[in-house]
């Protein structure tokens, strides 16, 4: 594209509203969306390149089963909703599918950076995040309302998040009607196995709060760090198989980015453990007390491995696609397609937060 025509693929967020059964709302997203989730599938090199043929490895006809079979057996409901985004999209189950998997040993693709400041008085605070993906995924990212109403087995969900064309909803940045917000930085712990993947740890999380995760952590087949936020308060909780970690916010600002910080887990010294480094070391530098400074740091473009990821730069693999703040206080999130430091929102929406977090019951045995 000509610089021209990428600002103007570039400044367009679709917003949806889905609601229905699992499976019918992740048909709704499918079709909705099916131009998008047809063009990433067709050009995207790690599904293409890695993901597609090493499920046809030996290894990986072994490792795709038996994820299925534990997802299908765990959360076979959001199984459902890949098979509707699958339906919906014209585009075979597998190739979905493989998008909410985790990579295979050695590869990564993990971008994204965090900051949440706190507020005196007791107020909710101020929580942004920017969310780095493939090229690829640029101007094909669209914001998705979910409401999938209670069953007889199950509880209902009612959400709001930033999508990848063919993800499930939950892996970037979203509110729910519970009153919190949430989003996830990927992590690289050098040890991983067959188990529940990140992205339907993050699913868990939008459709059926905190609570829902708890029943999730002992089966985790990768690492990641999922930032949670209410009306009061904030946490960052690190995940890796076998373990755990929780911090909360207390008086200083928290930041994060691919790596772990609080949870003592090998990681791959890879570039997006660099990046992390490099990231992390800017944000330390600057004041951080405000929603000014926050977009300020959130659209640093200064180093090579900088904040706000763009193409230009020859050791970076990602581009921040889009950037979410959401203030805690007066219940709003503001999406950027563009550097939030230099631009104003493309799209804002109004939430009501609440205090969820306090009543956790990781936090309360803790």
């Amino acid at each position: 594209h000509t610089d021209k025509e990428q600002v103007v693929i570039m400044s367009v967020l679709p917003v949806i509203h889905v609601k229905g059964t699992h499976y019918q709302v992740g048909y709704q997203i499918g079709s909705s969306m099916r131009h998008h989730i047809q063009d990433y599938v067709e050009c995207l090199p790690l599904l293409q390149e890695v993901l597609l043929p090493f499920s046809e490895s030996e290894e990986g006809i072994k490792a795709y089963k038996n994820a299925e079979t534990l997802l299908r057996q765990k959360v076979p409901q959001y199984v459902e909703e890949v098979e509707g985004i699958a339906a919906g999209a014209k585009v075979p189950f597998k190739s979905v599918f493989l998008l909410n998997m985790n990579c295979p040993k050695g590869v990564t693709e993990k971008g994204c950076s965090t900051i949440i400041i706190p507020r005196p008085g007791g107020q909710g605070p101020i929580f942004g995040h920017t969310e780095d993906g493939p090229p690829e995924s640029a101007g094909r990212i669209f914001m998705v309302h979910v409401e999938i109403p209670a069953s007889e087995d199950m509880e209902g969900e009612n959400f709001t998040a930033l999508c990848y064309p063919g993800s499930l909803p939950g892996r970037c940045f979203g509110f729910t009607s519970a009153g919190f917000a949430w989003s996830m930085n990927s992590t690289s712990p050098k040890m991983e196995r067959t188990g529940i993947p990140i992205q339907f740890l993050s699913r868990t999380l939008a459709g059926q709060g905190p609570s829902g995760l708890s029943k999730l952590l002992t089966s985790l087949g990768n690492g990641g760090s999922l930032n949670m936020a209410d009306a009061t308060t904030a946490l960052n909780l690190e995940v890796a198989p076998f373990r755990y970690g929780i911090k909360m916010l207390e008086e200083k600002a928290m930041f994060h980015c691919n790596m772990y910080t609080h949870l003592a887990v090998k990681q791959k010294e890879d570039i997006h453990w660099e990046s992390s480094i490099a990231r992390l070391a800017r944000m330390g530098e600057e004041r951080m007390e405000s929603e000014e400074d926050m977009k300020r740091c959130l659209g640093d473009t200064q180093g090579d491995l900088q904040i706000f990821r763009t193409e230009d730069r020859e050791r970076d693999v990602l581009v921040t696609v889009a950037t979410g703040i959401f203030d805690m206080s007066e219940g709003r999130l503001d999406v950027y397609v563009s550097n939030p430091a230099t631009s104003d929102p493309i799209y804002s929406c109004r939430f009501q937060p609440k205090k969820v977090l306090q009543d956790w019951d990781l936090l309360v045995t803790l």
